[in-house]
């Protein structure tokens, strides 16, 4: 499977995210722009609350329109690999090198 045919990731709106989504807008704004109310918004904002399948369809396509998570990247040291098959030898490669190294050491 290639890196382009990949599932899209469904991003867990998290409060900190979501408050990183609103940015400068006040509450009110926010709330009007995803046609939800200031106390939902709120609730989410304070971890009281998760939106529900519609609200995240609505902050997605929010974020997708103002391109918000455009230029994230995995953290740690995540790396994407597009052929497992590949990935897999180099991995089995490298164990069987730390393995030799190890046995000539004893």
């Amino acid at each position: 499977m290639s890196v382009a045919t990949l599932p899209k990731k469904e991003t867990r709106w998290t409060s900190r995210l979501i408050r990183r989504l609103r940015g400068s807008r006040s509450p009110e704004e926010f709330a009007l722009s995803l046609n939800v109310s200031v106390e939902e918004v709120e609730l989410w904002e304070n971890g009281q609350a998760e939106p529900d399948a519609a609200q995240i369809e609505k902050l997605s396509e929010l974020a997708e329109r103002e391109q918000f998570l455009k230029d994230w990247k995995l953290a740690g040291s995540g790396e994407l690999i597009g052929d497992l098959s590949v990935a897999s030898q180099e991995a089995s490669d490298d164990l069987k090198h730390l393995l030799d190294e190890r046995a000539q050491r004893l």
